[in-house]
Formats: structure tokens, sequence, C-alpha cells
């Protein structure tokens, strides 16, 4: 028994097949280099956005989160938790982080926004005093009447403080 095999050429075979394969690489190759070339100048636009509007960090009087939530609602900032007692909030379109480190918060706000928000700072800082002050006066009179103290006289001063006269 004889068996004939017949060997056709293997080029004319491969040869339609894998020009397309190598064109298909070449395109995707192309439209990797184009996703890539945009994700760079993306990057570049976000830089360059970053360097022009860079984030200001600075300290300030706050130390009491409940205080200056209350304050920040009172003044109609809209303040939002954001964690760990960091607070978020947004006066006239300018968003302001109030973080919390080393026992007081910093105020975070973006460098081109500063100048608007500065004033309204000085605002929530009196306002801020005020509250601080009101929530001191109530815990006083508190713990006096848990005492069975009694005030006296109560003078309001020039410069807003209280002076509580008690009776012992």
């Amino acid at each position: 028994m004889s068996c004939s095999i017949f060997l056709l050429p293997l080029e004319l075979l491969v040869i339609p097949i894998t020009l397309p394969i190598e064109i298909a690489k070449e395109i995707a190759s192309e439209k990797r280099q184009a996703k890539s070339l945009e994700r760079i100048k993306e990057t570049k636009s976000k830089l360059e956005k970053q360097k022009n509007t860079t984030a200001k960090e600075a300290p300030t009087i706050f130390t009491d989160y409940g205080i200056l939530f209350e304050t920040l609602d009172e003044y109609g900032a809209h303040p939002s938790s954001i964690g760990n007692g960091n607070i978020k909030c947004s006066i006239d379109n300018c968003d302001i982080a109030f973080i919390f480190t080393d026992n007081q918060y910093y105020v975070r706000l973006n460098e081109d926004n500063y100048h608007l928000v500065e004033k309204y700072l000085s605002n929530i800082y009196d306002s801020y005093r005020k509250n601080v002050q009101e929530n001191t006066y109530n815990k006083i009179k508190e713990n006096l009447k848990s005492k069975q103290m009694k005030i006296e006289k109560e003078e309001i001063l020039e410069d807003d403080s209280i002076v509580l006269t008690v009776n012992i």
C-alpha cells in the first residue's frame, strides 16, 4: 500500500494570514501611542492647573469640632464631615477644608480662592469666638447650678466679656 502526500508551499498560506495580523498590530500600536499621548497631555494639563492653584494651609484658632461645625452652619457655609474630625464646606463656590491636626484646625484652600475667602474667615473667627464664649458661659452656669451656687450679678463689658459675681 502506498500513500502520497502533497505539500503546499507554506509561503503562500502564511503571507495572506500574517499580513493582516501585522497591519492589525501596527494599528493597535498606533492607537496605544495615541492614547498614551492623550494621557500625557491630560496629565500635563492637570499638573499645570495644580501649579496655578496650589493649596494653601494655615493654622486657625479653631479647636472644637462641634462649635466650628455649628459656626460654619450658622454662617451658611454648608459644612459636612469628611472623617477624622475634618470638615469640608463651601463659601461663594469656594471649597474650604478644615483639617484637624495637633489639637487644632488648619484651613486648607486654593491660593486662587484665598483672597475671596479671607474676609469670610475673619467673620467666621468672630462668630466662633462668640460661640465658644456662649458655650463656656452656659457650662459655667450649669456647673454653678449643680453645686447649688447662685449668680449674684452678671455684667457684660464693652469688649463683650462677661463678669459673673457668685455668692459662695
